[in-house]
């Protein structure tokens, strides 16, 4: 068995190409999606029989350092294919996670802050961050007397206190408002009620640099009755019923390519008789972005919700008339996904023989 000498940068990158293949996105500057990536990266190396690297591993991601280890090639392909395996189970666990919850449910919004203000409202010190006024107007007000917690754990991000940050007249100091404008933070709202059959949006008032962490800390609250006017009960999921059963008869392709700009979501019904998984094409691979059952629609992240629901609207109203409609803007089939060259199925939105996979076989029997 042949000795390599890999840079940790090196296996790390590999590890961590093969997570966003599947979906799972992990790992930015942050000190918290730092943690969580070294503690996925150490679970990998271990889990594919290389624990004597994972200090280095850890150290590299933590501490900036980058040192060279020596494996055996197998043991780094084994790594790799546990790797494989390790993120494709996390977006699976965490599709399953969602779908207890409501989808769309909540928003997380990145904005920058425009201004700082205080005031006295009945008695009571109020201090409000203004938020981009033009798009999806945000103002977090804080009232100081019972929101304390809250204020602080919002004045962290800039390195201050309420104490420290708040001057004799009750206001907040300039030196404080200057660093604050101007930076972007992550905000979050969600529905509290219908009115006129639209959700209502209200303003959650915790804040954090990182959006899946904004999001962790959301629902920890929920738990913990912290949101009380959240009301996830009222957001009803559409189980698509007219697509899946399409999706399942007799002489449907396993697979369905549905392309929409540059994008081209997969929807393959052959990985599990419950479930249909939908994925994202990048390049040679697919990642994995949710799942549709009878429960609904459940998705990894809220990033392409609007574009996959409005796609699964269209195709569970008509689903042949659709995919020959997607097939014909793109000029890709449907079903395989090659390029289509000739007029006849450019406007069918499919090639001849995958056009005819979606007929079953008709069955001779002898009539004697």
């Amino acid at each position: 068995m042949s000795i390599v000498s890999l840079e940790c940068t090196y296996i790390i990158e590999r590890i961590r190409s093969i997570a966003f293949q599947v979906g799972s996105f992990i790992g930015d500057d942050s000190q918290y999606n730092r943690e969580k990536k070294a503690e996925y990266m150490t679970d990998v190396v271990t889990g594919g029989g290389a624990s004597e690297i994972s200090g280095a591993i850890s150290d590299t991601i933590l501490y900036g350092r980058n040192e060279t280890v020596e494996l055996e090639s197998t043991q780094f392909f084994e790594v790799l294919r546990f790797a494989r395996q390790f993120f494709t189970q996390k977006v699976l666990d965490a599709i399953q996670l969602e779908s207890k919850r409501p989808r769309a449910s909540f928003m997380v919004l990145r904005r920058r802050i425009l201004d700082v203000e205080s005031h006295v409202e009945n008695g009571i010190l109020r201090m409000d961050f203004i938020v981009d006024k033009e798009r999806y107007p945000i103002r977090l007000s804080y009232r100081l007397s019972t929101q304390s917690f809250l204020a602080d754990a919002w004045l962290k991000w800039f390195d201050t206190t309420l104490d420290e940050a708040m001057i004799s007249s009750g206001d907040i100091s300039e030196e404080v408002k200057s660093t604050m404008r101007g930076r972007a933070l992550c905000f979050l709202k969600y529905f509290r009620e219908y009115r006129n059959e639209r959700p209502i949006f209200w303003t959650y008032n915790r804040v954090h640099i990182v959006r899946e962490a904004l999001i962790e800390q959301f629902h920890k609250d929920v738990d913990n009755g912290y949101v009380k006017a959240y009301q996830p009960q009222l957001w009803e999921r559409n189980t698509f019923d007219n697509i899946r059963q399409f999706l399942r008869r007799e002489g449907c392709p396993e697979k369905l390519f549905c392309t929409i700009g540059k994008q081209t979501f997969i929807f393959d019904s052959a990985l599990s008789e419950r479930d249909i998984f939908i994925s994202l094409q990048s390049g040679k691979s697919e990642r994995i972005q949710g799942i549709l059952n009878a429960d609904g629609l459940s998705l990894r992240t809220t990033e392409h919700f609007v574009v996959i629901q409005q796609l699964l609207k269209r195709l569970d109203t008509n689903p042949l008339e659709e995919l020959s409609r997607l097939g014909r803007e793109s000029k890709h089939c449907t079903v395989c996904n090659r390029k289509l060259e000739s007029p006849h199925s450019i406007a069918q939105g499919m090639g001849p023989i995958c056009a005819s996979r979606f007929h079953p076989k008709m069955v001779q029997q002898s009539l004697f």
